[in-house]
């Protein structure tokens, strides 16, 4: 007959083992901040940590080469692109989205990673621990344009110039 396992033993192989110890999380009691962004789909922001790794050579020797981890922690920034018609759970002020409660070191960390990018450099995304200051900001940066707004036919400098026919421009010239 077969024995029973008790109550408090455990067979050794239905527990996993773990490959690799987790990246600490951003601690969600930390300080937050609204982040304002201004592309349409928003952006999933992510972290990335600089490990090295050491191979052999031919002869015999080693190098060592620096490689991107990307840590499994995202924060997900809305867009201010919405379908038409509906209401969006967030506010949009002066075209940018405000995204609240996102953790201040990891955005801290993020714009660090990112400070030479287009997105930052041309204050398409930004962020302030009050939401009315992030608001007061969008509302001034109103005029910043990301490139990609929708085409507004009559005065978007992007609208390419209708060409005239040689019927047309004889009509305007007679």
């Amino acid at each position: 007959m077969s024995e029973k396992p008790q109550s408090g033993d455990k067979p050794a192989a239905t527990e996993p083992t773990p490959k690799q110890a987790p990246l600490p999380r951003p601690s969600s009691a930390g300080a937050k901040v609204v982040v304002a962004c201004k592309l349409p789909n928003g952006l999933v922001l992510h972290l990335d940590e600089m490990i090295e790794k050491t191979f052999p050579t031919p002869t015999g020797g080693t190098f060592t080469v620096k490689e991107a981890v990307r840590r499994p922690e995202t924060v997900r920034v809305y867009g201010n692109a919405v379908p038409h018609g509906t209401i969006p759970d967030y506010l949009i002020v002066g075209g940018y989205a405000l995204t609240p409660d996102v953790d201040k070191d990891f955005f801290d960390a993020w714009l660090a990673q990112n400070k030479s990018t287009m997105v930052v450099s041309n204050g398409l995304i930004f962020a302030y621990e009050r939401s009315g200051d992030a608001a007061d900001v969008a509302r001034e940066k109103r005029s910043i344009r990301s490139g990609l707004e929708p085409l507004t036919p009559d005065s978007d400098p992007r609208t390419p110039r209708q060409i005239k026919t040689a019927d047309e421009q004889k009509r305007r010239s007679a």
